[in-house]
């Protein structure tokens, strides 16, 4: 499980030093805007517990939104085995 998290870690924290400037809905005459996020953290907690073991985790999401205020998303972290699962995964809208 560690090495798992070595090689993801490899593979996203050059990412983080990519930078692109998000085009507004007014530049591209679209209605929708699309945007994106990711965070390697030393722990994630959640009420005082850690999730991950008290190791790194990798967290990102997705998110649509539309100028008539409708949205959807999707946010996921990487977790200790949790009931058989290594990833937590939330969708909202």
């Amino acid at each position: 499980m560690k090495m798992d998290k070595k090689i993801a870690l490899g593979i996203v924290a050059p990412l983080m030093f990519l930078t692109t400037v998000p085009e507004t809905a007014e530049e591209s005459g679209s209605a929708l805007e699309l945007s994106a996020n990711v965070a390697v953290v030393s722990d994630y907690r959640f009420r005082g517990i850690s999730l991950s073991d008290k190791d790194i985790a990798i967290q990102g999401g997705i998110d649509l939104s539309h100028e008539s205020g409708f949205f959807i998303g999707t946010w996921a972290s990487s977790i200790d085995d949790y009931a058989g699962a290594n990833t937590e995964l939330d969708l909202y809208g």
